[in-house]
């Protein structure tokens, strides 16, 4: 019997060894940040492990893709064709079409960079059946706060959702005179050399990247943003070759293969504003002076270039300006 009894503790014993061992295997043991104690992690929630980390709980698989070979990408549309009427969506690349933003009508597709200036007003009312979402940036320009309560008010004559997003961290870190606490805004011309003073570095390129998550998020398909060719000599992410490079960014860097628009980059203000004068718009009710007074200055490029295309459209000024 005694034999029996010591055969049965080391049967035990290696079972015993054999639990420990599996067990360390599956809850290895990691080194502690404090005191260079060691301390069991759980993993009980999900215990497959890649080269000894734990996965996260699957939420949804996706094909893997070679990101040289997007066999199943829509190419990006043009950006700077100028279409009028609904723009139909592109399938989702993961073949699950994600919800539409609430209280968006169908045709409603795109998210609008909205200022509140002459252009961005002008092509939110030209795409007003397209548009479910105008974001307008609260970057801390001298101007803002003049921005965006036109934005806002048309936004709430037209019916569309209206967001406004901070970024405090432009006019912290960013130089340009065009924010607070910069230097004079300059007076003249915008294809002055001064007013390159006025550009806030890569400020386009950063909403749109916001811009085009707020579009995927909500199952939206486009961006559109007002960018005109009277901005190119002063402005780089104005021109068409950053229009084509962003929106080629933008549909590689999203599953729905959103696309930018940006159907005013080859007008001039003027021919925007002829357009503004065809829809009915009052430019008294938008906002262009750097400045920011209470009145519009009058003399900076902005308010030079917005008297100019009034003029050209034949359309009174409604503008009061301190200096004429």
């Amino acid at each position: 019997m005694k034999v029996s009894s010591a055969s049965d503790c080391r049967g035990t014993l290696i079972i015993k060894t054999l639990q420990t061992s599996l067990h360390r295997e599956a809850f290895p043991l990691s080194r502690g940040i404090k005191g260079g104690a060691f301390t069991l992690h759980s993993i009980h929630m999900n215990k497959e492990r890649h080269n000894g980390i734990p996965k996260p709980p699957l939420l949804r698989a996706r094909s893997p893709e070679h990101p040289l070979e997007c066999k199943n990408r829509i190419a990006p549309e043009h950006p700077l064709e100028h279409k009028k009427g609904g723009m139909e969506g592109l399938d989702s690349h993961s073949g699950i079409q994600k919800p539409h933003l609430k209280g968006a009508l169908e045709g409603q597709d795109a998210v609008l960079i909205l200022s509140g200036g002459m252009d961005s007003v002008t092509l939110l009312y030209d795409y007003k059946d397209s548009i479910a979402l105008a974001v307008t940036f609260d970057y801390g320009s001298k101007h803002n706060e003049k921005e965006i309560a036109f934005a806002k008010l048309h936004c709430e004559r037209l019916g569309i959702r209206h967001i406004v997003i901070p970024l405090s961290f432009m006019e912290q870190y960013f130089k340009s005179s065009l924010l607070k606490g910069g230097e004079e805004i300059p007076e003249g011309r915008y294809d002055d050399e001064n007013m390159k003073s006025t550009v806030v570095p890569f400020r386009n390129g950063i909403m749109l990247a916001i811009a085009t998550g707020l579009a995927e998020s909500n199952g939206l398909k486009f961006v559109m943003m007002a960018n005109h060719s009277g901005d190119h000599a002063i402005y780089p992410d104005c021109r068409p070759q950053f229009v084509d490079a962003m929106n080629s960014a933008i549909s590689a860097g999203t599953y729905d293969g959103i696309t930018l628009r940006a159907p005013y980059t080859t007008l001039t203000k003027g021919d925007i504003a002829k357009r503004g004068k065809a829809l009915g718009i009052d430019y008294s009710e938008t906002w262009s002076c750097y400045k920011g007074g209470d009145k519009h200055c009058g003399k900076c490029g902005t308010c030079t270039e917005r008297k100019e295309a009034l003029r050209e459209a034949g359309i009174p000024d409604p503008t009061d300006y301190v200096s004429s």
